[in-house]
């Protein structure tokens, strides 16, 4: 029997090869069954509910790597998809077509709640290194759970990809949800790997690139998280080398540990071309663990609170060609008693605090400290500062 002939009778419309000539399988949409049929044979491989049990059938048989191509539709998934071989890709068909029917215009993979604490899309295997992994063109819906860890995990991945997806409602109050996460475990590495216009939305942290994920580099996209929960819009853990660049914008709504950017760990990561809006803060790198060495040109921001750059004792980083950023604020302020406290309202540390006796009287400036929100000034006597302070 022809492939076409196994089809719904919507896709029978259209020349199936101009669609699908480069891929093995092909999943699609038969009420609420995902069917996915053979590309070379069309035959039926796996029937069921869950996109994930059909997709697992799938990569079972591709022992040498592989593609699946799924039509348009509202998935249901259940348990996760997991790959441990090389140079699998997962591709949703994009866009709209005259003879699709409403409603099937994208490829949507909605998380059951039986999916439990695990990624929907888990591409690479523990103590081995992967290498060409691909998903394209996905969106993943969560359903605001406490038990989802995200949308799409890379493990020990080598020169992979995710391209044009979207993961929504993975934000949890006691376990990070995460848009993706690269990782290694074993030494293996996570590297070389690209994520192009990535769309995260209401996740606790959009992207992660964790242990050993280095020299990967992220292209646009938008990072934008939740109000009600603490959010990163990109989060660095034990790795370098990492480039973000394009257009890339930056929300976390502003929660009070609301960060766009925060670098905990790693070194030597580039930044160019980004956007902040409505962020506590937009850029943190924490000296604790990170090394520095980070570059940073031609950002923007609109609307954000507080103050927008960080940098807690990492060395040699690079602040250039920003805009519209509070870096200094000055004032005056009348102690009492001998301990004083300014609000300088730059919403991180200075690294310049200066102070001078508005009365010029001859009580001597005795010390100054400062943190994120406040000068911290003792003096003999209650005094009055006019001060100084500069990120």
């Amino acid at each position: 029997m022809r492939l076409r002939d196994r089809l719904p009778n919507y896709l029978k419309t259209e020349d199936i090869t101009n669609w699908h000539g480069a891929y093995d399988y092909i999943i699609y949409k038969d009420g609420t069954y995902a069917v996915a049929i053979s590309n070379l044979t069309g035959l039926e491989v796996s029937r069921a509910v869950d996109v994930g049990v059909v997709t697992n059938a799938c990569i079972a048989l591709m022992t040498n790597g592989g593609s699946i191509w799924y039509q348009p539709g509202n998935y249901s998934l259940r348990s996760q998809i997991a790959s441990g071989t090389k140079g699998v890709n997962l591709t949703g068909q994009c866009g709209s077509s005259s003879s699709l029917p409403s409603g099937y215009a994208e490829v949507i993979f909605t998380c059951d709640g039986a999916l439990g604490a695990k990624f929907a899309i888990k591409m690479g295997s523990d103590g081995a290194a992967v290498h060409g992994s691909q998903v394209n063109n996905i969106i993943i819906a969560g359903v605001q759970s406490d038990t989802f860890l995200g949308g799409i995990h890379f493990r020990n991945i080598h020169h992979g990809s995710i391209t044009n997806c979207m993961v929504n409602d993975m934000y949890n109050t006691a376990t990070p949800g995460y848009g993706f996460l690269l990782d290694e475990d074993a030494g293996l590495g996570c590297y070389y790997n690209v994520i192009k216009d990535f769309y995260s939305r209401r996740c606790t942290v959009g992207g992660k690139f964790g242990d050993g994920a280095n020299a990967n580099t992220v292209i646009g996209g938008q990072f934008t998280g939740r109000a009600a929960v603490a959010t990163y819009g990109l989060q660095f853990g034990l790795g370098g080398g990492c480039t973000v660049l394009g257009t890339t914008d930056f929300e976390t709504h502003a929660h009070a540990n609301g960060i766009a950017i925060y670098i905990a760990s790693g070194n030597g990561c580039h930044f160019f071309g980004m956007r902040f809006e409505g962020n506590q803060r937009d850029i943190v790198i924490d000296g604790g663990g990170s090394t520095g060495g980070h570059e940073f040109f031609g950002y923007s921001m609109a609307g954000t609170i507080g103050a927008l750059v960080t940098d807690n004792g990492a060395t040699k980083s690079h602040f250039l060609g920003r805009i519209g950023y509070i870096t200094e604020k000055w004032g005056s302020s009348t102690g009492s008693g001998a301990q004083q406290t300014i609000a300088h309202g730059l919403g991180a540390t200075p690294t310049l605090v200066l102070l001078s006796d508005k009365e010029l009287n001859a009580i001597p400036y005795q010390s100054a400290a400062a943190d994120a929100t406040n000068i911290f000034v003792t003096a003999a006597v209650n005094q009055d500062w006019s001060w100084y302070a500069r990120i």
